[in-house]
């Protein structure tokens, strides 16, 4: 029972760290930023499926970080996003890597964009490969080193797809 109690306060940790840094990156840039990794992470797989969108309006409503924000504006910004992707997965993501871009020489803020981007990915209770590609990604546009993030591995598919 130690082991599991130790992860679960590992986790809240984590999860009130994240909460601490929200309230202090809290305006309308990180919030698109976010935003536009939520829909980038989501559409790991090419697609944002409307099972997809249902998810991660469901993760903005009830994940303790988001609450800094008003929710119905962050499922606008997000909404707005997720279309982008549905219009032209390319231009969408180069647009999403341009919004959070601008936090590369903030390494702080960078960093907790890429710990959202996970936790998005791990929100259905898998970490896919493409998602944790798209996260790789991610932390590379933000300057950030995937392997702090455990994201070192290979690319299984060509990483051009989410570029």
């Amino acid at each position: 029972m130690g082991f599991f109690d130790d992860l679960k306060r590992s986790v809240s940790d984590v999860m009130v760290g994240l909460e601490t840094q929200m309230k202090r990156y809290k305006n309308r840039d990180v919030l698109e930023a976010l935003m536009a990794t939520c829909a980038l992470i989501a559409s790991a797989d090419g697609h944002i499926s409307a099972e997809e969108k249902r998810k991660m309006v469901g993760f903005v409503r009830s994940n303790p970080l988001m609450q800094v924000y008003d929710i119905d504006e962050a499922i606008k910004v997000f909404t707005k996003y997720a279309e982008q992707f549905d219009f032209d997965h390319e231009i969408a993501t180069t647009e999403a890597l341009r919004v959070i871009g601008k936090f590369a020489n903030q390494p702080d803020l960078a960093r907790m964009i890429i710990r959202v981007g996970v936790l998005v990915g791990k929100a259905d209770g898998g970490f896919d490969p493409e998602e944790q590609e798209a996260v790789r990604v991610l932390a590379v546009e933000l300057r950030q080193d995937p392997a702090d993030f455990d994201l070192d591995i290979k690319p299984k598919r060509n990483p051009d797809r989410i570029r």
